[in-house]
C-alpha cells in the first residue's frame, strides 16, 4: 500500500513538472521569444531598407562623379522649365517677345488682344488674339519663331487668306503659367484686355 502510494505521489510530481515546464514555455514563447523575433524581424526590414537607400546613393555617386556639374545641369534645367511655364504670366513682356519677332520675320501686327487668365489643374492659360499680315514666306518665319519661344505656346486656331502676296492671318495664341489665379497674392486673375497695332 506504501509502494502504490509513492508511485502515485510520483505520478502527481511528473505531471506537475510537466506542467510547470509547460507554462514556463509558454511565457518563454508569448513574453521572450515572441518580442524579440518582432523586433529582429523589424531590425532586419531596416537594415535591408538601409542597404537599398546605401545602394541608391552608391548609385548616384557612381553616375554623377563631379557633384558641381549636376548641379549646374539641374539648375539650367529647372531655368529652362521656369522660362518655358513662369509662375507670373508676364502678359505685357510675351507680347514684347511676339512684336521682336514679327520685326525680324518682316511681319505687320495689326491687332494684338489679350485674353483672359483661365485656371487649369495646377496650372493657368491665356489666350491672345493675333491680326497679322505679310509676305508668304516670311509669314511662315514667324511661325518657325513663335515655335522658337523659350515660353510655351502654341497656335489653338489659325485662318489666313491671301491678297496677291500678301498673307492676312488671324492666329489664337494660347500661353501657359504655373499656379492658380486664386493663390496668387495681389494679382489680378485677368489680364488687362487692351489692343495695340504694331506697324513695321
Amino acid at each position: 500500500m506504501n509502494l502504490s502510494l509513492t508511485k502515485l505521489e510520483l505520478k502527481y510530481k511528473l505531471t506537475l513538472f510537466s506542467l510547470i515546464l509547460i507554462i514556463l514555455n509558454i511565457i518563454f514563447y508569448f513574453f521572450i521569444y515572441s518580442p524579440q523575433s518582432e523586433e529582429i524581424c523589424t531590425l532586419n526590414n531596416q537594415l535591408e531598407l538601409e542597404q537599398q537607400q546605401i545602394k541608391v546613393i552608391e548609385d548616384f555617386i557612381n553616375n554623377h562623379p563631379d557633384i558641381n556639374a549636376y548641379d549646374n545641369e539641374l539648375n539650367s534645367k529647372l531655368d529652362k522649365i521656369n522660362k518655358m511655364i513662369p509662375e507670373n504670366p508676364d502678359v505685357s513682356l510675351f507680347i514684347d517677345e511676339i512684336s521682336k519677332i514679327a520685326i525680324q520675320s518682316s511681319i505687320q501686327i495689326n491687332n494684338i488682344t489679350p485674353g483672359e487668365l483661365v485656371d487649369k489643374n495646377n496650372y493657368r492659360e491665356f489666350r491672345i488674339a493675333l491680326k497679322i499680315s505679310g509676305d508668304y514666306f516670311d509669314f511662315l518665319k514667324f511661325l518657325q519663331a513663335l515655335n522658337r519661344l523659350d515660353r510655351l505656346t502654341s497656335i489653338s486656331t489659325i485662318q489666313t487668306s491671301a491678297k496677291g502676296n500678301i498673307v492676312e492671318s488671324d492666329l489664337a495664341l494660347v500661353v501657359y503659367c504655373y499656379g492658380s489665379s486664386k493663390d496668387s497674392s495681389g494679382e489680378n486673375a485677368k489680364a488687362t484686355k487692351s489692343s495695340a497695332s504694331k506697324t513695321n
